[in-house]
């Protein structure tokens, strides 16, 4: 058994990449998003970090055809993807939730089709090729 004691608060969420079985995120009310490699001599220490959000992160989501997108959602009301290339700056913000976010997926058959879930008993369904 492996321990991860990095999160500075709750570990609200832990998501497997879908590609490569020995990486995985994990987000939480310090706001921040890390990925892990079980391949690392030091499993202490995700392989990178970001501060993803102005709030707790809820929730995150590996997207199923690109290997390096991951969604997150926040209580700030936004959900941001991001690039694990370069994970520093989020690539688009979705701000349209008006409570907090609890839930992202991706569509297991298309890649451009991601759904978030708010508190505001709210469901919207982005298509990112539009």
């Amino acid at each position: 058994m492996q321990i991860f004691k990095i999160h500075e608060g709750v570990v609200e969420d832990v998501a497997w990449h879908l590609r490569h079985e020995y990486l995985f995120g994990s987000v939480g009310d310090d706001q921040y998003l890390h990925d892990w490699d079980l391949r690392t001599p030091s499993v202490s220490k995700p392989i990178q970090s970001v501060v993803a959000h102005q709030s707790e992160v809820n929730c995150l989501a590996f997207n199923p055809f690109n290997e390096w997108v991951v969604a997150t959602g926040s209580t700030d009301k936004t959900v941001k993807l991001f690039d694990m290339r370069k994970i520093s700056t989020a690539l688009h913000t979705f701000d349209c939730h008006k409570e907090e976010v609890f839930q992202v997926g991706w569509n297991p058959k298309n890649e451009t089709i991601l759904a978030s879930c708010c508190l505001g008993r709210r469901l919207m369904v982005w298509d990112l090729s539009r």
